[in-house]
C-alpha cells in the first residue's frame, strides 16, 4: 500500500479517544475498516444493523454561552412536523438541576452556562423523562484535541529520510494488531512480488482472527494491466490501484467490498463475517483487457474478456460508492461508470457518442474513468438517486462532467470538455436554487469550463466553490466548503456568507486536494464535525458548529447510505459522505425517512 507521501509518511493506529460513542482512530491512507456496535440506542429492527451509539452530549463555549448539542437516535425519530422530526424531546440539566425542554431541535444555548458546569440530557418520550447521559464539561477554545503518539523520524534501509504526520481517519472500533506475514525487506514505496493477504481482526482486543489470500492476486507487476502499455513503464501502478468499502447487499448484514483495478482490468469481491470465518458473498472479474503489444498499446476504452463483466474495464473510478440505487432495499456498489447490483450481477455500464471534435465523432464510448463521484438524491424533483461525476479521458470520452440516473445510468445531462476534468462537487450552495448544485473544473483551469449549475443542469456562472471537501456546518442545511491546501490554513467557508470557520494551527493532508483528515457526523446534532491534524501532528483537532438550528434530524450515522460512505470516505481519493435522501435548504421532511419504523 502506497501511503507514502513527498516529505514523510502517515502513521497508522497511533491514538484512541472514545467521542461520545464512536472512537477515532489514525488509520493509514486505504486502510479497510469494520463497522461495529457501541453500547447505547439507536439499533434498528428489521433493516440494516447500524451501531448502537448514546446521546453524543457536547458542550462548547462560546462568546453567547455554552452551546449544547447532542444525538437524536434513528429509532427515536417517530414522525415529521414543520422544521424536522418529531419523537423523542429532550431534557437539559447543568449541574444536576433541570434547566430546559427542548422540543423543536437536538441543540440548546445556555446563556448562563459557565466554563466549569457539567451538563446531562434525557430524552422524554410521552411526557416520561429517561435516564440521563453521561455528563459532560465544555470545551474551552471551541475545539477538542485527541493527542497522538507520533514515531520518531528515520531512514529506511534503502537509505531514505523520512518523517511521520497524520493523515486519514475513520470511525470503528480500536484494532492495535497487524498481520507480519508479508515483510518488506526493503521499502522503496512498492510492492512488486510476494504474497498478499485480507485479515480480519478482533475489534476490542486487536487479535488477529482469521487471514485469506488477497482476491485476486496481483499476477504479475503490472504488464497485463496495463502498467507498460503506452508511453509509460510503471511496475506496480495500475495493478496496485485498490478500493474498499462496505455494504449492506442483504439490507441488514454489513458485507466488506475489495476491489482491484479500474483503469483496465476490473476485479471486486464482497465478504461477510459470519462470526467465525469469513464468507464470499460474489466475485466479480472484468477478465484481461487484450494488446496487441503490451509495450506499444492503448488499452484504454477496450472490454474485458469476460462475457458479464467485460464492460466494467475503464470505467473506475479514484473511489467508489454504496447506494440502494434501485429501491429494493439492498444496496449496490457503483463502481465509477458502472454497478454492481447487490447480488454481483452487473446492473449497468454507461456510455455515449462522441460529439464532433472529439477523437472519433459518432463513435460510442464508455464514460470512462474519473476523479470525482458524487452519489445522493442531487434532484428532488426526480425519482431515485443522482451520480455527478468528472471523467478525465479527455477527447475519448463523451462527457468531461455528467450527472446520472443511478437506477439506470442513463446521463441526465453533461458537457464534453476535450480535457481531463480532474475535479467535481455537489451541494446546497445557492439556497435559492431548488436541489443541490453540481460544479466541476477542468486540469489548469479554462474560462468556458464546466461552471456552475443547477440540479437541472442549467448554468449559474462559471465561477465556482471549492472542490476538495464539502461539510454540513450551517443551521439552514446549505452546503459549506473545506479549503485549504499543502501549508494553507483550512478553512470552512459559505458560497453565500463567506468565512465560518479558519482552522488555525492545523493543516489538511493529500497535496493539492487539501482533504481534512475526516469530515463526518461524529458527535452532537445531525450537523458534520471537520477532524485535521495539527500543524506537528501531535494531534487532532475536533471542530463543532455552534451555530443554534431548528432543524431537528436524526444522526446522520443511522442513515444505512451515509454510515458506508463514511466507511470509505478515505478511500483513495477523499470523497464527501452522502444520504440516502435529500438534504437541503428546502428539504421536504415528508419525504425523510424514519429509520426506527
Amino acid at each position: 500500500m502506497r501511503s507514502r507521501t513527498r516529505g514523510g509518511r502517515t502513521f497508522a493506529a497511533l491514538s484512541r479517544a472514545l467521542v461520545a460513542g464512536l472512537s477515532v482512530t489514525v488509520l493509514l491512507v486505504g486502510t479497510p475498516t469494520a463497522v461495529s456496535a457501541q453500547p447505547g440506542g439507536g439499533q434498528h429492527g428489521g433493516g440494516p444493523r447500524l451501531e448502537r451509539l448514546d446521546r453524543g452530549l457536547v458542550a462548547v463555549a462560546t462568546p453567547d454561552g455554552v452551546f449544547l448539542s447532542w444525538r437524536l437516535l434513528g429509532d427515536e425519530a417517530t414522525g415529521r412536523s414543520r422544521t424536522g422530526l418529531t419523537g423523542a424531546d429532550f431534557a437539559v440539566y447543568r449541574d444536576g438541576r433541570r434547566i430546559a425542554t427542548v422540543t423543536d431541535s437536538t441543540n440548546y444555548l445556555d446563556r448562563s452556562g459557565t466554563a466549569t458546569a457539567a451538563y446531562q440530557v434525557a430524552a422524554v418520550l410521552r411526557g416520561r423523562t429517561g435516564a440521563r447521559g453521561a455528563a459532560v464539561t465544555p470545551w474551552a477554545d471551541g475545539h477538542r484535541d485527541l493527542p497522538l503518539r507520533r514515531p520518531a523520524a528515520g531512514v529506511t534501509p534503502t537509505g531514505e529520510a523520512y518523517t511521520y504526520s497524520a493523515s486519514d481517519l475513520s470511525v470503528d472500533v480500536y484494532a492495535p494488531a497487524r498481520s507480519t506475514r508479508n515483510v518488506l525487506r526493503a521499502f522503496q514505496g512498492f510492492v512488486v512480488d510476494g504474497p498478499e493477504y485480507l485479515t480480519v481482526f478482533d475489534g476490542a482486543t486487536g487479535r488477529e482472527l482469521q487471514t485469506v489470500r488477497y482476491k485476486p492476486g496481483r499476477h504479475d507487476d503490472g504488464l497485463m494491466w496495463g502498467d507498460y502499455a503506452m508511453s509509460r513503464i510503471e511496475p506496480a501502478n495500475r495493478v496496485d490501484r485498490f478500493l474498499a468499502g462496505v455494504a449492506y447487499l442483504d439490507g441488514r448484514h454489513p458485507s466488506a467490498i475489495f476491489a482491484r483495478g479500474y483503469y483496465t482490468r476490473a476485479t471486486l469481491v464482497a465478504y461477510r463475517w459470519d462470526g467465525r470465518r469469513l464468507r464470499e458473498d460474489w466475485y466479480v472479474d472484468s477478465g484481461w483487457v487484450p494488446m496487441t503489444n503490451p509495450f506499444n498499446d492503448s488499452p484504454h476504452g477496450r472490454e474485458g474478456t469476460d462475457p458479464e463483466y467485460g464492460t466494467l474495464t475503464t470505467q473506475g473510478a479514484h473511489s467508489l460508492s454504496v447506494a440502494d440505487v434501485d429501491a429494493d432495499g439492498k444496496q449496490e456498489i457503483v463502481y465509477g461508470g458502472a454497478t454492481i447490483d447487490h447480488d454481483g450481477s452487473l446492473l449497468y455500464s454507461s456510455y455515449g457518442v462522441l460529439p464532433a471534435g472529439s477523437a472519433n465523432p459518432g463513435a460510442r464510448a464508455k464514460v470512462g474513468h474519473g476523479d470525482a463521484m458524487h452519489v445522493t438524491d442531487i434532484d428532488p424533483a426526480r425519482p431515485g438517486l443522482e451520480i455527478f461525476m468528472v471523467h478525465e479521458g479527455a477527447t475519448g470520452a463523451p462527457y468531461g462532467y455528467a450527472l446520472r440516473d443511478a437506477r439506470t445510468g442513463e446521463v441526465i445531462y453533461g458537457g464534453y470538455t476535450g480535457v481531463d476534468t480532474g475535479r467535481g462537487m455537489v451541494g446546497d450552495v445557492v439556497p435559492a436554487e431548488p436541489g443541490l448544485e453540481t460544479w466541476a473544473t477542468v486540469v489548469g483551469g479554462q474560462p468556458d469550463g464546466p461552471g456552475l449549475r443547477t440540479a437541472d443542469g442549467d448554468l449559474l456562472g462559471t465561477v465556482i466553490p471549492g472542490t476538495n471537501q464539502s461539510i454540513r456546518w450551517a443551521a439552514d442545511m446549505t452546503t459549506q466548503i473545506v479549503n485549504g491546501a499543502g501549508e494553507v490554513t483550512p478553512s470552512i467557508d459559505d458560497w453565500q456568507r463567506g468565512r465560518l470557520l479558519t482552522a488555525d494551527g492545523t493543516r489538511t493532508n493529500n497535496g493539492t486536494k487539501g482533504n481534512p483528515g475526516l469530515v463526518a457526523d461524529v458527535l452532537g446534532d445531525w450537523r458534520e464535525e471537520l477532524l485535521t491534524r495539527t500543524v506537528d501532528s501531535s494531534a487532532i483537532r475536533i471542530y463543532l458548529s455552534t451555530e443554534p438550528t431548528d432543524r431537528k434530524l436524526f444522526t446522520l450515522m443511522h442513515d444505512p447510505q451515509y454510515r458506508v460512505e463514511v466507511a470509505r470516505q478515505q478511500t483513495t481519493y477523499n470523497q464527501p459522505s452522502y444520504l440516502s435522501f435529500y438534504l437541503g435548504s428546502d428539504i421536504d421532511w415528508s419525504q425523510v425517512p424514519l429509520p426506527g419504523r
